[in-house]
């Protein structure tokens, strides 16, 4: 047989289309909701102070600490000298004043140095939510609640009582 004239292009297999890599869903993403409420629970502190405000914000820093240390592959967040270790380990510090005071005075109350740390703290906390992967986050939370609701359940914790330092989920105080 006598070949064509025109050349034939050399057969190459189609490749697929490979998707592109999926991006991490992060909590700043998923809810852009948690910085307002973290600032929320810092105002709210601040401006009314009460054991319902303290509990609250010391639980949501519980989460972003445990969150922290599940980003990190377990690592501790005590001890670290990065920017966000030291804003959360500040902010448990001072909810840790509150507490101590509280059970000293019996009075929820928040000093001005306090006050000053937490809103430092907040804008680092900030960036620290926007860049934590959802499952980080929702692991902690899901952590938290269940050592939490264990506590009340068992008759040690009345969460209306005192306020709850968020410490003792992860050990020893972080002074």
């Amino acid at each position: 047989m006598a070949r064509s004239k025109k050349p034939r292009k050399q057969y190459k297999p189609r490749m697929r289309a490979v998707p592109a890599i999926i991006p991490l869903e992060t909590a700043g993403d998923a809810m852009p909701l948690l910085a307002g409420q973290l600032h929320a629970a810092i105002i709210t502190l601040i401006a009314m102070p009460s054991t319902t405000s303290c509990n609250n914000l010391s639980r949501q820093l519980c989460v972003i600490a445990g969150g922290m240390s599940h980003a990190s592959g377990g690592a501790p967040v005590k001890g670290n000298a990065d920017a966000a270790s030291i804003a959360i380990q500040s902010a448990i510090n001072a909810i840790e004043d509150v507490i101590a005071r509280h059970d000293r005075t019996g009075v929820v109350s928040v000093s001005g140095l306090e006050a000053k740390t937490l809103r430092a703290a907040a804008g680092k906390l900030d960036e620290v939510l926007y860049s934590m992967p959802l499952l980080c986050y929702r692991r902690a939370e899901s952590e938290v609640s269940r050592w939490v609701d264990g506590l009340v359940q068992s008759g040690k914790l009345e969460l209306e009582a005192a306020p709850v330092p968020c410490a003792s989920l992860f050990g020893t105080p972080m002074r």
